[in-house]
């Protein structure tokens, strides 16, 4: 597991349980050694073995003196000798069948016998709830050790909860930084960490050193290959896919091909994670790892990654957002929605300047687009017309202004707010008619205006003889349908046609709405 989460720790409590029950128990540190003769000459010392200057004589005394009852050899901190440390193991088990050895390392050994175990972040809340996580209390529990009236009241279950999420869960910088609540306020201690001031250090096997400069070490120990990918991977704001690390972090084919090897390697280092959610591998990086996991490469190199990253978001999120109202759509929902956090924090950055002078480009366009979707059908709404009202001073395109003031109408109306929602579309009229004219549809018949609800969709319908898509010409259908529904239930209607013009109108709308694969606006349409 990476710096930070634990593992001594949990080694500690292993050999304490053995210990409990009769086993001999023998700690090696193997802090500061980097070559197999060293780490020959450190477990000897710790096995009271003396004579250590042959070390090819000792290796076999190892061997030998595990021999004795169950003995657990326990090796921490093995990271700068993974490479010969399995094979010093693998000689020393076979003299020594009933001995077990436990080694502590962000990178697995790969020796035949290993079997590993993967420490990850202690559990993050779920939103300000601090009952239900790991890291939360962890947290609250350091605090009270160094200020015993400390109540959730005094920060906030807010505040906390973001401090934890800022460390990643990990063990080690929670109680750092629990420690500095003897000084500052939860509200100033998250301030100095969102800034990158608060310098955690402790005592420990890092001695005086932080954990900041503890992760600098490990990724310094990369190979250059690694390091420079790991550096690039920072321009992902969430955990990433392989296909998405392919067209982002690589240069070129013949390096496209050999960035799921080197992938792989990381995470064997445990600079990266490896998380899946409905059967989709997702790498993810530790928001600690990512200053000094960036700054191990140069500006130019991550201002090119940064171009790439976004060109990628952004032709993903057209298509993705394209293929919504067609044949496939949930799946493309489904993908809308493992990106929300990486289209959040890219809109997010490209509204951060608030600007009108400063116009959104084409491609952050297109992002904003695809997350407003997303919102749309999947919320939150909240704050959902405010984002596309300030995206609108600033859009990037006509095409772009249009598609906005479609989406905005969507969200009025939803709020229920037509007579905005009517002023928001009829100005995409010129540019994207037949959708715009079915949202106009949708608002004159919320407001009561039937005949002019159809008037709208006779106007889209019209346009839609051009080849304008299926999925328009089934929505403007449905609200023909329903405005001749609500004709049909009025005393003007005076014909008995109506209603039935109305479920001629519905099926034809489920008929086209069955075509694209829209499942929902189908069944109302035939309810």
């Amino acid at each position: 597991g990476p710096t930070g989460v634990g593992k001594s720790r949990l080694a500690l409590r292993y050999a304490e349980l053995a210990a409990s029950r009769g086993a001999p128990v023998v700690w090696a540190d193997l802090t500061g050694i980097d070559s197999g003769d060293g780490v020959v000459i450190a477990v000897a010392r710790v096995l009271g073995i003396d004579g250590v200057s042959d070390v090819g004589d000792v290796d076999l005394r190892i061997g030998h003196a595990l021999r004795h009852d169950e003995t657990l050899l326990i090796v921490d901190n093995a990271d700068g000798v993974a490479d010969s440390l399995g094979r010093l193991l693998s000689g020393w088990l076979a003299r020594a069948p009933n001995a077990t050895c436990l080694v502590t390392t962000r990178q697995r050994l790969r020796w035949h016998g290993e079997r590993s175990l993967e420490l990850g972040p202690l559990s993050l809340p779920e939103g300000d709830d601090l009952s239900r996580s790991e890291a939360a209390m962890l947290l609250l529990a350091r605090a009270r050790a160094v200020r015993p009236n400390f109540r959730v009241g005094e920060g906030g279950a807010g505040t906390l909860a973001r401090i934890v999420r800022l460390l990643d869960g990990l063990p080690l910088a929670i109680e750092l930084a629990a420690a500095r609540l003897d000084v500052f306020e939860p509200d100033a201690l998250l301030q100095r960490l969102e800034a990158g001031s608060a310098d955690l250090r402790g005592p420990g096997r890092y001695g005086d050193t932080s954990l900041r400069e503890a992760f600098a070490s490990s990724v310094t120990d990369l190979d250059e290959p690694l390091r420079a990918l790991l550096g690039r991977a920072t321009v992902f704001a969430a955990p990433f896919e392989l296909a998405a690390a392919e067209a982002v972090l690589a240069d070129d084919e013949a390096d496209r091909a050999l960035v799921l090897g080197r992938l792989d390697a990381l995470r064997d280092r445990s600079m990266l994670r490896l998380l899946r959610d409905e059967g989709v591998g997702r790498y993810a990086l530790l928001r600690s790892m990512r200053p000094v996991a960036q700054a191990a490469i140069s500006a130019a190199t991550y201002a090119r990654t940064v171009e790439r990253h976004q060109a990628w978001l952004a032709s993903t999120a057209r298509d993705l957002r394209g293929r919504l109202d067609r044949h496939g759509a949930a799946e493309a929902l489904r993908r809308l929605q493992r990106l929300r956090d990486e289209l959040g924090a890219a809109v997010a950055a490209s509204m951060a300047d608030s600007s009108e002078a400063k116009k959104l480009d084409d491609d952050h366009g297109a992002q904003l687009l695809a997350l407003a979707e997303l919102r749309l059908r999947r919320g939150p709404h909240e704050g959902l017309v405010e984002l596309l009202s300030a995206a609108l001073k600033r859009a990037p395109s006509a095409e772009t202004t249009a598609q906005l003031r479609l989406v905005l109408g969507r969200q009025l109306i939803a709020e229920g707010r037509f007579g905005e929602a009517r002023v928001a579309v009829e100005a995409a009229v010129t540019r994207v008619g037949p959708e715009a004219l079915a949202l106009l549809g949708q608002a004159a018949l919320r407001q009561g205006r039937a005949e002019e609800a159809r008037a709208f969709c006779a106007r889209g319908l019209q346009l839609c003889r051009d080849g304008i898509a299926v999925h328009t010409t089934g929505s403007l259908l449905l609200v023909e349908a329903e405005a001749l529904c609500s004709l049909g239930h009025s005393a003007l209607a005076g014909s008995a046609a109506v209603p039935d013009a109305a479920a001629v109108t519905a099926e034809r709308a489920a008929d086209a709405l069955r075509a694209i694969g829209d499942a929902h606006l189908e069944a109302t349409a035939l309810l």
